[in-house]
């Protein structure tokens, strides 16, 4: 079931502080709740894992930065995805999904971010793209891009 999980096994333990990981748990589990309760549930809308699961790394790295350095094979393996599914392995729904938004925000801004976001809740994702004038294929390429030249400076917590 899709749902909020929140226990000491469900921390992603990313830093040395207990309380750190422990409000990111948080954010990244409070979103799931947002999404889910605000998608439109009188039309038949299953979003894809990466949707939601990036989004809430997303939103988690506000907190504490979610996806750090990858390394080639994993970078390699988000990239035979595509967006129009959920992502396989599992666990690259996570990473490859804050990837995605992280790459939007950088190509088009945060308020994009948060039309796309919300578009999804009544719309399915070829609709949210083409609603904004995207073209799903364009994206996907740019983002696994965007994934291939991912560097990670921790230092100044940025993406390059």
């Amino acid at each position: 079931t899709r749902g909020i999980t929140l226990n000491y096994g469900s921390m992603r333990k990313l830093s040395m502080s207990p309380e750190v990981d422990l409000n990111a748990t948080i954010w990244h589990e409070m979103n799931h709740y947002v999404f889910f309760q605000s998608l439109d549930l009188s039309k038949e809308l299953t979003p894809y894992v990466w949707m939601y699961e990036g989004l809430a790394d997303y939103f988690a790295s506000l907190v504490r930065e979610q996806t750090l350095l990858l390394s080639e094979s994993q970078k390699q393996s988000i990239m035979k995805n595509t967006l129009q599914s959920s992502f396989d392995p599992y666990t690259d729904n996570y990473s490859g999904g804050e990837l995605f938004y992280r790459y939007f925000e950088m190509q088009y801004g945060k308020q994009d971010v948060l039309t796309l976001v919300k578009s999804f809740y009544t719309m399915s994702l070829i609709e949210s793209f083409n609603s904004m004038n995207k073209d799903v294929y364009q994206e996907e390429q740019q983002w696994k891009e965007f994934v291939k030249n991912n560097d990670y400076e921790q230092e100044n917590k940025i993406y390059k």
